[in-house]
């Protein structure tokens, strides 16, 4: 008896964290299998899957336009990690095509943006996933069913923390860290994992008091240092801090002051 065939993905998206998906697809025992790559740029995919042949397969072909993806009848879904600037246009087709699309964050640079692209995924009845990791972490996972419980009471205060770092080089890749191709800094890129993650905790803001920088650290545009003074829906005071110019870089943190106890989430070690 043979087993269910793979699910097969095609991958939109060679850049540095193409490699990440690479390796990560090929750790599913089979149960995902990538059918090609496209990138932006000729001869791209092609290099890419050379270089992760050994994660991706034999199998696995360079497409020539996003075209080729959404007449591809063997593609179940699409993984699309372009930057943020370069998304409209290739959902557009995959949508028309009813392709699942699963997308790095964020959404996209503005909300009117973001709400525009869930939209056209919705008018075509398309499934549209982000891809925030940090939620299914056995720590964060573990908490939240200890959450659900109710035994530790109701939330008091919330201290969320983003103290990393990055050098120049980081910031000198072509439009990284501006407002035309990722809408932001610290706070939109780096970040939105840890605010994702600590939101599912508090729910969201009702008052946000903040102030943003560019440090003498870095040339870019856009911020690489937020703070923040926040009040979420049920009047729970909290703080965040997220920057990418705190050297050497630190893990980040969420602290939950819950009645009857406190917890605090850093990386995968939860300690209550």
């Amino acid at each position: 008896m043979t087993g269910a065939a793979p699910t097969r993905v095609a991958l939109i998206g060679v850049g540095m964290v193409g490699g990440t998906y690479a390796q990560a697809l090929a750790s599913l025992g089979g149960r995902i299998e990538l059918a090609g790559a496209l990138g932006r740029r000729a001869g791209s995919a092609a290099a890419f899957l050379d270089k992760h042949r050994d994660a991706v397969g034999p199998a696995a072909r360079p497409y020539d336009s996003v075209q080729a993806i959404a007449d591809d009848a063997e593609v179940d879904f699409v993984l699309l990690t372009t930057p943020p600037n370069a998304r409209l246009d290739l959902v557009e087709v995959l949508a028309a095509a009813g392709k699942p699309i699963l997308m790095e964050k964020p959404v996209e640079r503005t909300l009117a943006a973001a709400a525009r692209l869930c939209a056209l995924c919705e008018s075509h009845g398309v499934p549209l996933g982000i891809m925030v990791q940090h939620r299914a972490r056995p720590s964060a996972t573990t908490l939240a069913g200890l959450v659900a419980e109710g035994s530790f009471g109701a939330l008091r205060m919330a201290e969320i923390s983003v103290p990393w770092w990055r050098d120049q080089a980081y910031y000198d890749e072509p439009g990284r860290g501006n407002y035309e191709r990722d809408g932001g800094g610290v706070l939109i890129s780096q970040a939105i994992h840890t605010l994702d993650l600590a939101l599912q905790f508090t729910g969201p803001p009702a008052e946000v008091i903040a102030m943003t920088a560019t440090t003498g650290f870095h040339r870019m545009e856009s911020e690489d240092f937020v703070v923040a003074g926040l009040r979420f829906a049920d009047g729970t005071p909290g703080s965040l801090f997220a920057s990418t110019a705190s050297h050497p870089g630190r893990t980040e943190k969420i602290v939950l002051h819950y009645e009857r106890g406190s917890v605090r989430l850093q990386s995968n070690l939860l300690e209550i």
